[in-house]
């Protein structure tokens, strides 16, 4: 977070990729979201961008499976010129893949 004494109230991926949905999740409360990852650039590009209006912290969500695996060059890239960017989430739980 960037102020170190802001309380994290989250949401769990993010909404619809328009200003009004940012917007509202601001007006909510919320000041952290986990923005799914995804291969194009663009919709990170414009999730962060939303992100910075609304004044919303973002980590980017990595990996869902074992198939999955972005770098993290790849997925901060672009990502560290947002002031909304705080971080990426690898993979924070074990799928059930994983498991005989």
């Amino acid at each position: 977070m960037r102020k170190y004494n802001e309380f994290f109230i989250s949401g769990y991926l993010m909404p619809p990729r328009n200003s009004d949905c940012f917007r509202d999740l601001k007006e909510s409360g919320i000041n952290h979201i986990y923005l799914d990852f995804t291969l194009k650039s663009e919709i990170t590009e414009l999730a962060l961008s939303l992100c910075d209006e609304a004044d919303i912290n973002a980590i980017i969500m990595t990996s869902w499976s074992r198939y999955d695996n972005p770098s993290f060059e790849a997925v901060t890239k672009n990502a560290i010129n947002h002031k909304s960017f705080v971080g990426v989430n690898g993979l924070d739980e074990p799928i059930y893949e994983d498991f005989p």
